[in-house]
């Protein structure tokens, strides 16, 4: 695919004994397999190679490249074409969803005739729909699609590494590193994992990114650039094409916020975009198509991010925006009688109903899903920030404790003292956790002493409706469709900044109490450390 080519050998030599094993048996029906996966996951290819090797093991191949193509004359002769006697038959049909209903492929999957006769299809699960009679899918002997994803630890990732490492434009930890980033991201669906490594590595702009780290290549994926390139364009369309209807979006969108029902999981199934193994959506890519879709509200409340000022100032703006607009539903703690059938994790989904609620509030914010809980902001094309939620976060008592805290979450920006190395290289970032166990809001936040630490944590405490920038209660209430018995009038981050700042007389009285010069120069740096925070 592209400039890489990948023969699947193992996959193809385990699917080709699967069905031999099932030559040898008098018992059930003939043997057969239909490969099922979204668009663009490698089934194709997948088939060709099989062709190609059951070819080689002496088998008369026949292919057609869709059941529409088995609805014409020499479709519909094709079963009376293949001689019934000893030899190896193999019957190969891509894209039968096409023609869930086919005659042909019905004959071909309950014929006993032929003892050695293979049947095996391809295509999308939506032969999967209980309109169609009778259920072509239940007729098939086996059944494989998570097979055809990409594994971390896979030959084929082998082979992409080496691959992209024989090209030296990174060293070769980065490919690795990049190339395990890029499979996770994807979910291991064949062709975006393949195309997104192809543009790390080709593309000069992306090579460089990955030259300087992890967070550059992902800024770089996120910017102007790359999201408005053709390539980009035509790797949406290559994946999703014509299936983002209206429909198909809104059950997406119910699914990712974890109130969808068995309706919009059998819709995702359909489309291949569910994965059984995970009981989720099969990748973060297609989560940030999803995000990527949704438009700003067309109110007087949608606003817009200065280009140019305090990347600090848009961050906080970004978290204050995107709580005031969240719904008493976006909140598992906020729905009653109205139980989801999807089994999104609660803290999942509440990082993409916030995303959601701040690209309707911030007209030229883009935003993309790093990992689960980790999105990269971009404002008109510059991706300036990061911020990481939490759900129920805590402050451990025990330093020695490594567990999902707050500490280890901020390790992943910078170290909290020397002799740990960075892991991120963001100088805007924070974390929002939301913290919604009962009768937190009675609980003192747990916060790093060190103050430095403490202005990147947010806390939203929802049984109060009350948001804190570290110690310090900033909003209330913060959720605008929740309500609040305390309120308390947001001021921005700079004006509180100023706030903070001693006066001139205070200044004044502030030094002329030095005796010396030595307690003088002692008072400007305690002073300058003031005017900093």
């Amino acid at each position: 695919m592209g400039t890489v080519e990948l023969k699947r050998q193992k996959l193809v030599d385990e699917f080709i004994n699967l069905l031999e094993g099932e030559l040898v048996s008098d018992e059930g029906p003939p043997a057969s397999l239909y490969i099922q996966g979204m668009k663009a996951s490698g089934k194709t290819i997948l088939l060709e190679l099989l062709a190609k090797s059951l070819q080689a093991k002496g088998y008369r191949v026949y292919y057609s490249m869709s059941a529409i193509g088995l609805m014409t004359p020499v479709g519909w002769s094709l079963k009376d074409s293949i001689p019934v006697n000893d030899d190896k038959v193999a019957v190969l049909i891509d894209e039968v969803q096409s023609n869930p209903s086919s005659a042909v492929v019905h004959e071909l999957l309950k014929d006993t005739q032929r003892k050695n006769l293979i049947t095996i299809a391809a295509g999308i699960p939506l032969i999967l729909r209980s309109d169609v009679e009778p259920n072509i899918s239940s007729k098939f002997k086996f059944k494989k699609s998570a097979e055809l994803r990409l594994q971390s630890d896979s030959q084929e990732m082998q082979e992409l590494v080496a691959h992209w490492q024989g090209l030296n434009v990174v060293d070769s930890k980065v490919v690795e590193d990049v190339c395990t980033y890029l499979q996770d991201y994807c979910g291991g669906h064949f062709f975006s994992t393949v195309k997104f490594m192809e543009y790390a590595f080709t593309m000069p702009a992306a090579i460089e990114a990955a030259a300087k780290s992890m967070d550059a290549l992902s800024k770089y994926f996120l910017g102007h650039e790359f999201q408005e390139s053709k390539e980009y364009r035509n790797l949406l369309h290559r994946c999703f094409g014509e299936d983002f209807d209206r429909d198909t979006e809104d059950r997406l969108s119910r699914t990712l916020a974890g109130q969808g029902h068995s309706s919009d999981i059998t819709a995702m199934q359909r489309l291949g975009w569910w994965s059984e193994e995970k009981q989720d959506i099969v990748s973060t890519f297609l989560r940030n198509v999803c995000l990527s879709r949704i438009k700003s509200a067309s109110s007087d409340d949608v606003i817009q991010l200065k280009v140019g000022s305090d990347p600090k100032e848009n961050m906080e703006t970004i978290i204050v925006k995107g709580l005031e607009g969240m719904q008493v539903s976006d909140f598992v703690e906020g729905r009653k009688g109205d139980t989801p059938k999807t089994s999104i994790p609660v803290a999942d989904s509440l990082s993409f109903n916030w995303g959601s609620s701040v690209k309707r509030a911030i007209s030229n914010v883009r935003i993309q899903f790093r990992s689960r809980a980790q999105m990269n902001f971009a404002c008109n094309g510059v991706t300036n920030c990061v911020i990481e939620t939490q759900r129920n976060a805590t402050w451990p008592v025990n330093p020695d404790v490594k567990d999902q805290s707050i500490p280890e979450h901020l390790k992943r920006f910078f170290p909290s003292d020397n002799s740990v190395p960075a892991k991120s290289a963001w100088t805007n970032f924070a974390i929002l956790n939301f913290v919604v166990a009962p009768g937190a809001a009675k609980e003192e936040l747990k916060l790093p002493a060190s103050t430095s630490l403490r202005e990147h944590v947010y806390t939203y405490v929802h049984d109060d409706n009350k948001l804190y920038h570290g110690s310090e209660l900033i909003k209330c209430p913060a959720v605008l469709s929740l309500q609040s018995q305390t309120p308390h009038k947001y001021v921005p981050l700079s004006k509180r900044k100023m706030a903070k700042m001693p006066s001139p007389g205070q200044a004044k009285a502030f030094f002329s109490s030095a005796s010396d010069g030595a307690a003088a120069m002692s008072r400007l740096v305690h002073f300058s450390r003031r005017l900093v925070r």
